[in-house]
């Protein structure tokens, strides 16, 4: 099946969704081209792309700004749209929605499904997963405590910081200017197998959503063996996750859950184990992809 990507991004922006959701595509035997949403006729014509049976627009830079006569020569052909961070610029994906008219929005925040229903489109609840490819353990041995590796914001910093006086952190982003104590910094941005290689160096992993949002994290920790600790919110977290892993709504509750899961690691492990099992069973790149195709009817 041949698939046009509609982004400003493409599989070449490692780390992206649109290169996870991309390569799964590949891996499942389908080819994959990609044009700009704004351009896509000038793109198909001048990269010489074939027919295709499934157009997804999918956000980059916040950026996905359609044609509105080309999308008006495309009628027949099947289109979705993936939005990313409804938790973040809602209102720019509604108004795309409504400029693009997918025949299905598949959206990563569970809670936002109704904005889109209530403009009458048919939704999915697509959350994040892991490319267990990339998102693995390594058998390095685990000389911290805790690891976190992404932005920083303040409330971040803080929660590292409070953890940093108890126990041993480490921390890679490249978000610097935050006070984080005694954490391990690592001024960088780490991806892909050396993420995964660093925090394989880590027995828990520490994750602070940004607004609500179940992130990408929370595939990609347990995928690589770590047991995740992550603040309490919906967006169906506790629909995937039961009590399978560490909550917090505190600074203190923070502590607590981290003091127990240490202390009792051989019990943790057991959770961790289990997890990751589930994750990688029903949580991967190409079991969305093939949630895409069975609800678009490809």
């Amino acid at each position: 099946m041949n698939v046009l990507l509609a982004s400003n991004y493409g599989v070449e922006v490692q780390g992206s969704t649109q290169f996870y959701l991309g390569t799964a595509f590949l891996n499942e035997g389908h080819k994959l081209f990609k044009a700009r949403p704004d351009h896509l006729f000038h793109d198909i014509k001048n990269y010489n792309i074939p027919p295709v049976d499934l157009i997804m627009f999918i956000e980059g830079e916040v950026y996905l700004n359609a044609n509105l006569h080309d999308l008006s020569m495309i009628k027949t052909i099947p289109k979705i749209m993936y939005a990313i961070d409804p938790h973040i610029i809602l209102p720019l994906q509604l108004k795309w929605a409504m400029d693009i008219k997918p025949d299905i929005v598949f959206v990563t925040q569970k809670d936002y499904i109704n904005e889109f229903e209530k403009l009458g489109f048919k939704t999915v609840w697509l959350p994040f997963a892991t490319d267990p490819d990339i998102f693995k353990p390594y058998p390095i041995k685990k000389e911290y405590d805790i690891g976190m590796i992404g932005g920083l914001n303040t409330i971040r910093a803080s929660f590292l910081r409070d953890l940093a006086e108890e126990y041993n952190v480490l921390v890679h982003s490249s978000d610097g200017g935050f006070n984080l104590g005694k954490c391990i910094f690592i001024n960088k941005r780490t991806m892909l197998h050396e993420y995964a290689k660093e925090l394989s160096r880590c027995k828990i992993g520490f994750n602070k959503s940004l607004g609500g949002d179940l992130t990408l994290r929370n595939f990609e920790m347990p995928s690589i063996g770590l047991f995740l600790i992550t603040d309490r919110i919906k967006n169906g977290q506790e629909e995937i996750f039961n009590n399978d892993i560490g909550l917090y709504s505190s600074k203190d509750e923070l502590l607590s859950v981290t003091k127990d899961a240490l202390s009792n690691f051989d019990k943790t492990e057991e959770s961790i184990k289990y997890l990751r099992e589930k994750i990688i069973g029903n949580h991967t790149y190409r079991h969305r992809v093939k949630t895409i195709l069975k609800e678009t009817g490809l």
